[in-house]
């Protein structure tokens, strides 16, 4: 079985430029690198 997540294809620069605002929920996960 193999389980990916929405963000497996980016980069770490290119989930960087993701990050939440002010007035955004947080949601943490893990990249498959093992990165938070």
């Amino acid at each position: 079985m193999e389980e990916r997540g929405a963000l497996d294809d980016f980069t770490w620069e290119e989930v960087k430029d993701l990050y939440p605002g002010p007035d955004d929920y947080i949601l943490v996960t893990r990249m498959r690198d093992g990165k938070s």
